[in-house]
């Protein structure tokens, strides 16, 4: 698999959980990519078997983000708008997924999502 999104030391943040996390959703966007660009078109098995690994990552990680942030008692303000940001990653994530008609505005969703939020809002 072509790694179109590639993961470097700028992304890691330290915790080695969440840069595992955040690995694992480079490598489904990278596969995303894949799949969106196939030529031959996105079989279905292969989009329901991204939306399982995208819903699992997004469960998992912002679950751990989230509690990392009220262990370490950051501004409860912080913590409301990080958890929307979240909220709406899930939400664009799910509508994309429905109606998978736009998949170069998908792909691009998350690519620029990713990089925002490793390197700014991580």
């Amino acid at each position: 698999m072509i790694e179109y999104f590639q993961w470097d030391e700028d992304f890691v943040s330290g915790n080695p959980s969440k840069d595992k996390q955040h690995y694992g959703l480079v490598e489904s966007i990278n596969e995303l990519v894949s799949v969106s660009l196939n030529p031959e078109g996105i079989e279905p098995d292969q989009l329901a078997r991204l939306k399982v690994k995208l819903t699992h990552y997004v469960d998992v990680h912002f679950k751990t983000e989230e509690k990392l942030m009220e262990d370490h008692k950051l501004d409860p303000q912080h913590i409301q708008d990080h958890k929307k940001l979240h909220r709406d990653f899930v939400d664009e994530t799910v509508r994309f997924f429905d109606s998978f008609l736009n998949k170069e505005g998908f792909v691009e969703y998350h690519m620029r999502w990713l990089a925002y939020h490793i390197l700014n809002t991580d």
